[in-house]
């Protein structure tokens, strides 16, 4: 973050996670939710964020930080629904098993493109 400041950057994405919320107390989640940080990881994504945005506050380095939920693509950790459903249907399983089917949830396909 300093040596964005330093540098004169345009703007910093800060790519977080929806696990800074932690369990839901209500839905849909909005950016009002508390802040939850129940595993390492999620406390180290949340003190990410705290620290993009205080940069915009004492220096107005233009910060972005965004908390894709359900995200899919190349590279997934097999664990997740998309891969967990496409592997059963791969394996030609009689019935597919998703656990609980009753959240609604949309999923947003992210994929890495290389310019050359």
């Amino acid at each position: 973050m300093q040596n964005c400041c330093q540098l004169n950057v345009k703007r910093v994405l800060i790519t977080s996670t929806s696990e800074v919320y932690g369990t839901a107390q209500f839905v849909p989640i909005t950016e009002e939710h508390p802040y939850q940080g129940q595993s390492p990881y999620s406390a180290s994504k949340i003190g990410a964020d705290r620290l993009a945005e205080s940069f915009y506050r004492s220096f107005e380095l233009p910060v972005t930080i965004v908390r894709p939920f359900n995200t899919y693509g190349p590279r997934q950790s097999a664990r997740a629904i998309i891969p967990t459903i496409i592997t059963q249907l791969l394996n030609d399983y009689k019935e597919i098993k998703i656990g609980n089917h009753i959240p609604t949830r949309d999923f947003v396909f992210v994929n890495r493109r290389i310019k050359r």
